[in-house]
């Protein structure tokens, strides 16, 4: 197994649910990074561990990797949004997790 396919399966491991109040103090600190939905989060998790500029700043340019705006976050806490989150230090990359 590749290091990329193992780092893959560790940061998949480590994804985990999310309600947005327990976001709210890394969010105060800047670190919590949006993952727009036609993105794979673990995927973009290893780019960003992975240090992929290129990848990154494609996603950033075309806003489906970005940090959280204030109003989102107003929104999030009133409705107690849930996200799938996986941690790449310092980032805490969200993606909103769809009702089942």
């Amino acid at each position: 197994m590749h290091d990329a396919d193992k780092l893959h399966d560790k940061l998949n491991r480590e994804t985990g649910k999310v309600s947005w109040g327990e976001l709210e103090k890394a969010f105060a600190q800047g670190r919590v990074l949006f993952v727009g939905e036609v993105l794979d989060l673990v995927s973009v998790a290893v780019s960003v561990s992975e240090d992929d500029v290129q990848a990154v700043r494609e996603w950033m340019n075309t806003g489906q990797l970005r940090q959280v705006a204030s109003s989102e976050a107003e929104v999030w806490s009133a409705s107690n949004q849930v996200f799938w989150a996986v941690v790449v230090a310092p980032w805490v990359l969200i993606q909103v997790a769809k009702p089942q």
